[in-house]
């Protein structure tokens, strides 16, 4: 479904922000979010695969016919277009500022789209007066646990970065519970969402972390002109992390969990600057 949506709506970017409530310290995982290996075109038990393309920027038809011995067979294709990842790239208009920017991926490893990847990426960047490096996703998620400091913004394809390093993210940062993420494309509208998936084998235990639905309500505030708001809700997550106002998950004892109750009492008649930046909606 949430696939579906992202391309159905074009949200080619996905913001995957965590924070410390301790330090203060941000990390922003930007994801592209509907090329690469997410597109839907593979197949298997020795099938192969004949469809149009039409999507993303690509005209034509591709087709494949394998056939191996002893066995089935799988595959999965990845798709990448010049055009699609201009977007992608100019979007990252909303970090301007002197922000530090890693550009991920696995270029070594799968050379023909990360060529692509990195070639409109530098052309991209610079001509938007952005300092960034490259450096291949393996090694990025070795420096994250070692040295999380060394990184502001991760700019990553869909999977071999952002998804995989955002949740690796959210681990160095209180966790998943505490993960929010917004979905964006040139216009709105845009969808918020959190990081991780709906547990539905936890559900109705009274054991969920409401916080990172919490956190991504507070991005779509920001995003639709009210800072404010989210600030004071940002604020207000980070005082009930402290009061240990928690879930079991991020060590709280569950009998004690108040977190919507705390949050009503922490909220109100609070009035902030923003801690969130968004570009103009409409701002490709």
């Amino acid at each position: 479904m949430i696939l579906n949506l992202r391309a159905t709506l074009d949200l080619f970017a996905n913001v995957r922000p965590v924070r410390s409530f301790v330090t203060g310290r941000e990390l922003v995982v930007f994801r592209e979010n509907t090329q690469e290996f997410y597109v839907g075109i593979g197949g298997g038990d020795r099938s192969g695969i004949e469809r149009p393309l039409g999507l993303y920027g690509c005209e034509g038809t591709i087709g494949v016919r394998l056939s191996v011995r002893g066995g089935n067979m799988a595959f999965d294709i990845g798709i990448m277009s010049e055009a699609h990842l201009r977007r992608f790239f100019s979007r990252l208009s909303i970090y301007r500022g002197g922000r530090k920017i890693t550009v991920t991926d696995k270029a070594n490893a799968v050379p023909n789209m990360y060529s692509l990847w990195r070639s409109v990426a530098a052309e991209v960047l610079q001509r938007d007066g952005f300092e960034f490096t490259f450096q291949y996703a393996d090694s990025v998620a070795y420096d994250m646990a070692r040295n999380p400091e060394k990184y502001e913004v991760i700019v990553a394809p869909n999977l071999y970065g952002g998804d995989i390093l955002s949740d690796l993210a959210a681990g160095l940062f209180h966790g998943l519970g505490f993960a929010p993420s917004a979905n964006i494309g040139d216009r709105r509208p845009g969808l918020f969402e959190p990081v991780h998936g709906s547990a539905p084998d936890i559900a109705g235990k009274d054991i969920a972390n409401p916080f990172a639905t919490i956190l991504a309500a507070s991005m779509l505030l920001e995003y639709n002109g009210h800072p404010g708001l989210s600030k004071a809700i940002n604020d207000c997550v980070a005082e009930c992390y402290r009061s240990r106002i928690l879930t079991p998950d991020a060590g709280g004892k569950n009998e004690e969990f108040r977190g919507l109750q705390g949050i009503h009492e922490k909220t109100e008649g609070r009035s902030m600057t923003t801690s969130w930046h968004w570009p103009s909606p409409s701002r490709a």
